[in-house]
């Protein structure tokens, strides 16, 4: 019973995942990459890396603030958990962590005929950070 009950819970992450818009799928997909490479997910990070992806597939990125936004939903529906995190002077960030299995995550981009050929593709701004 509890395998079966596995197995319909993961049919359930894959069709709520698959079927998310594609700025959302993005920004998830942001965030899968930040981990592959072993960098700390900041807001920040998450949208340097988002327009790099827009950029790739011809799109135009949706502003900072909107992409806050879509960050909130997916830590809404349970995907991504976000703490907010005050950096004094420095102003505020959110750090984001994956609250599903990587794998799994990974499972539903490489489905994806658009967003699965970005899977191994290492963000320049993570690039950066490495040599420093």
């Amino acid at each position: 019973v509890r395998m079966a009950q596995g197995i319909i819970e993961r049919g359930r992450i894959f069709e709520a995942l698959s079927s998310l818009p594609l700025h959302s799928k993005l920004v998830l997909l942001s965030v899968v990459l930040a981990m592959k490479n072993g960098s700390e997910i900041t807001s920040g990070t998450l949208y340097t890396i988002y327009k790099e992806l827009c950029e790739l597939i011809g799109i135009e990125p949706l502003t900072d603030r909107r992409t806050s936004s879509l960050l909130s939903e997916l830590n809404m529906l349970g995907v991504l958990d976000c703490e907010l995190v005050s950096l004094g002077r420095y102003g505020r960030t959110r750090k984001v962590f994956l609250t599903l299995p990587l794998d799994e995550v990974v499972g539903v981009f490489e489905k994806d005929e658009v967003l699965s050929n970005m899977l191994g593709y290492v963000p320049a701004s993570l690039k950066k950070q490495r040599n420093t």
